[in-house]
């Protein structure tokens, strides 16, 4: 099994690209779907949000940990985990060792692949353009294909990962302030675009927004910070303070694949 979490669509098109080689089957975390008793191959395939991994994804961790525990289901022989990230992943993959290890599993391979930027909350940060889009999803099909060989083949005790510079400054020290002061949804808000269509509500994975009186979107405060609202909306009304009107949108086709997402607002 393979336990995904996804906001715009890069970690479920590497999570599918693994499963077409490996066979597993894929499990979207938030409504996630329990692996049998012959499964002996367990992965987890999530973005890095600011040198993590997203709030949402750690607790769907620990809950796996603690069905195999209580023996609820069966404990794998294999365990890998895969980070997609615009550019590097700081010292995440130790995170989730730690917090495996806390209940005495091991993990047995670590790779990130480099996708297409989505994060557009601060200045300075927007979407790559199209060109470097391009280059990005190429490389990683070769990436995702090398990964795929390795998860068959059982490879232990490899980490393939891009950690970049200063990763413990990233991880330890900025990560904090980021999660404390720049993360959430009271930021979020409509132009006069917003047509009360009602999509971003639909496509929430966290199920988050709801309308107001006149149909138009509000956020309840369960924001799993990925973005989807942001960079699906048909109308390019949905933004994020003042920091996002003149910034771009992005999403993976992989989404569309997933029952109910349609980029025509319909």
């Amino acid at each position: 099994m393979i336990y995904y979490f996804s906001g715009t669509g890069n970690s479920l098109a590497v999570a599918q690209g693994i499963a077409m080689v490996t066979g597993q089957q894929l499990s979207d975390t938030i409504e996630p779907t329990l692996h049998g008793e012959d499964d002996d191959a367990v992965g987890f395939v999530c973005p890095v949000y600011a040198w993590g991994i997203p709030r949402t994804f750690k607790q769907t961790i620990t809950r796996w940990m603690e069905l195999v525990n209580t023996g609820q289901i069966s404990t794998p022989d294999y365990i890998f985990l895969v980070l997609t990230c615009g550019d590097d992943i700081g010292m995440t993959d130790k995170e989730v060792g730690r917090l495996l290890k806390k209940s005495n599993f091991r993990l047995d391979a670590c790779f990130s692949v480099a996708m297409p930027n989505t994060y557009v909350c601060l200045p300075g940060f927007d979407i790559d353009s199209e060109e470097l889009q391009q280059q990005k999803l190429k490389s990683a099909n070769e990436r995702i294909a090398e990964i795929a060989r390795h998860i068959h083949c059982r490879t232990r005790r490899l980490t393939q990962v891009v950690r970049g510079a200063v990763p413990r400054l990233k991880s330890y020290v900025l990560r904090p302030l980021f999660n404390t002061f720049l993360t959430g949804d009271k930021h979020f808000h409509t132009t006069d675009a917003c047509n009360g269509c009602g999509y971003c509500q639909r496509i929430c994975p966290m199920h988050n927004i709801s309308a107001t009186s006149d149909g138009k979107p509000q956020w309840n405060g369960q924001c799993a910070d990925c973005l989807r609202c942001y960079h699906l909306c048909p109308r390019h009304a949905i933004h994020y303070a003042g920091r996002t009107l003149q910034k771009g949108q992005y999403h993976h086709k992989a989404l569309h694949t997933k029952p109910g997402h349609h980029t025509d607002g319909q």
